[in-house]
């Protein structure tokens, strides 16, 4: 169930499509080669949040590899001949009692599991499938296209202005992929962290807009502010590209959280950076150390398919000892950086620890701080620092510099 769950079922649409027959080909308008470019179109079956280069390097590779998808026919062929076997007049019968799920797996080269777990001796305990690897995608260019896809034509005409009731000084969510910016990125999402797939060769997916979506660049008109929808209540998102990196400094003797060396730190190289300058800027002592994010979310993988990191600074001068935490971001996930200031002498442990919260609290939150969390803690006071695009390394380190001491 883990291998069928890891490489056919990352949405409900798949799975719904894995026990139909030909549910597969349902979701594909297009998919065919020319010229070496593999042109794939997802159906209306498709939602637009499904529609995705990911998912369609993703579907794709199931569709044409001929192994693959023979492993994919595989599990309703054997769910209905057991559905048949067992009551061959009515097979639905069967079918509503329920049949265990089983798949025909095809010979393959050697498979490469990417895994988090404990060692014990000779044996290996799996608490989690990371990714699988060591597969080859038949394409090495993708033209992906969905109906949803469109291009943004600026056109004069006035823009509506809604006024509403939201705090000035309220929290904003920075979404750099929105197009609306009215989508409440902050609920409560529960749902089981994806299995990747990695391709030896990795095809570029390069999605085709053929449609055209028309924005308006005139003078601002004030409409009256409607009661609920999508408007009310929901976290205000703003576009911008955040910038975020280490350097050789002596690690935080941090002792339950899970380390890992700089190099797998993806996301985090303009940090890197930006703390390099603020030793030479500054006397401080400077400790640093780069943990794993807890697991059980999509947050907790990068689109790569590696755990998402976070670096720990430990700033020090004559007087007091703060923390930075920032959050790798190689998808540019909007996320501001922690600054936490002690207010009363506790151990490293004890710091430790409520860094173990504030990370959990990240994960379940889906990616964003738990500020209710934030808010609970009396032994030390935590500031956010947002990003932006236009911050120079020498910018981003003064301005650290202001926050600190």
């Amino acid at each position: 169930m883990e291998l069928l769950r890891a490489m056919f079922i990352n949405s409900k649409l798949l799975a719904n499509s894995l026990l139909e027959p030909h549910g597969l080909e349902q979701l594909i308008d297009k998919c065919e080669f020319e010229r070496n470019v593999l042109h794939f179109h997802l159906g209306n079956r498709v939602s637009n949040t499904m529609a995705t280069e990911s998912n369609a390097r993703h579907i794709s590779w199931i569709y044409l590899d001929f192994k693959i998808k023979a492993m994919w026919d595989s599990v309703y062929r054997i769910l209905f001949s057991q559905a048949v076997n067992g009551s061959p007049i009515n097979p639905s019968i069967m079918l509503r009692r329920g049949i265990p799920l089983s798949v025909e797996l095809p010979p393959t080269s050697p498979i490469e599991m990417t895994v988090r777990g404990e060692k014990f001796s000779n044996i290996m305990l799996v608490k989690e499938i990371i990714a699988f690897g060591g597969f080859t995608h038949p394409a090495n260019e993708i033209e992906f296209w969905h109906h949803s896809k469109k291009r943004q034509e600026p056109i004069f005409g006035e823009k509506r202005l809604r006024i509403t009731s939201r705090s000035k000084n309220e929290d904003i969510v920075i979404n750099d992929e929105s197009e609306n910016a009215k989508e409440d990125t902050n609920q409560n999402v529960f749902e089981a962290p994806p299995t990747y797939i990695k391709f030896i060769n990795y095809p570029v997916v390069r999605t085709r807009k053929k449609s055209v979506r028309r924005t308006n660049t005139g003078n601002d008109v004030i409409v009256n502010s409607g009661k609920g929808g999508k408007s009310s209540g929901g976290a205000k998102e703003v576009s911008v590209q955040d910038s975020i990196v280490g350097g050789d400094t002596p690690p935080i003797d941090f002792q339950t959280l899970e380390l890992v060396p700089m190099t797998e730190a993806i996301g985090l190289e303009d940090f890197f950076k930006m703390i390099s300058v603020l030793k030479e800027m500054t006397s401080y002592s400077i400790r640093m150390s780069v943990v794993r994010v807890p697991p059980g979310k999509r947050f907790s993988i990068c689109p790569n398919g590696a755990r998402r990191t976070c670096a720990i600074v430990q700033v020090s001068n004559a007087s007091s000892t703060k923390y930075i935490v920032e959050v790798a971001r190689p998808d540019n996930w909007s996320i501001s950086m922690l600054i936490l200031q002690l207010l009363k002498d506790i151990s490293l442990k004890a710091v430790e620890n409520e860094i173990k919260l504030l990370l959990d609290g990240l994960v379940q939150e889906g990616g964003h701080w738990d500020q209710t969390l934030l808010n609970r803690f009396n032994n030390m006071d935590i500031e956010k620092v947002k990003h932006y695009s236009n911050d120079t390394i020498e910018g981003w380190s003064k301005k650290i510099v202001n926050k600190l001491f």
